[in-house]
């Protein structure tokens, strides 16, 4: 049923079968232009391996521009194609954003660097906040090699004020979690 409907009077004069057929013609058609709008975001979206890279002069790495501050393709390991396209790395030292890495890029990293499945890394992730979680909440600490310990610290009672009113008053003792950050991480990051 290829009829137009233009007004509201059309619309009633139709039977309920014909308002059914126009009505899934209408979806149909909504939905292969949500198709092909789709398809060409994808391929809009789809990294090519060796456009809009720039040439590092120390290393055989690209930066990727698209992919975030963090990812740099490594053009010079034939084992690193994954794909179709170049393996990414996580590289500190291109971050040239304010933004901090996201959980989701975090996982992407994480699966790469592991050569498993986004599933698996992102798993082993949550076990490992699961766990770090656990044992600061009954007051231990965590230390994560080339990162930095992680530790429960408790507060003593103290007198506080007030910023509103500038009234004075007592606070209980409570606890805080602090890091101490690896010489290791300070060092790679300040030379």
């Amino acid at each position: 049923m290829n009829k137009q409907v233009k007004t509201l009077a059309e619309y009633a004069k139709l039977t309920d079968e014909e308002r059914e057929t126009l009505r899934q013609e209408e979806a149909n058609e909504f939905l292969e232009k949500a198709r092909v709008r789709l398809k060409s975001d994808l391929e809009a979206q789809k990294p090519k391996p060796d456009e809009d890279a720039s040439e590092d002069v120390n290393s055989n790495a690209a930066i990727d521009r698209r992919a975030g501050p963090f990812v740099v393709r490594d053009k010079a390991a034939t084992t690193g194609r994954v794909r179709g396209y170049y393996k990414t790395t996580v590289v500190a030292a291109s971050r040239t954003s304010s933004k901090p890495m996201t959980k989701t890029q975090l996982v992407a990293a994480l699966a790469e660097e592991m050569e498993t499945d986004v599933q698996k890394a992102a798993s082993a992730l949550n076990a490992i906040a699961a766990i770090v979680t656990q044992e600061i909440a009954t007051g231990g600490a965590v230390t994560l090699p080339g990162i930095g310990k992680i530790y429960c610290r408790e507060r003593p009672a103290r007198m506080v004020r007030n910023p509103a009113t500038g009234e004075q008053m007592k606070k209980d003792t409570d606890k805080v979690i602090k890091m101490t950050i690896a010489k290791a991480l300070k060092d790679s990051i300040n030379g």
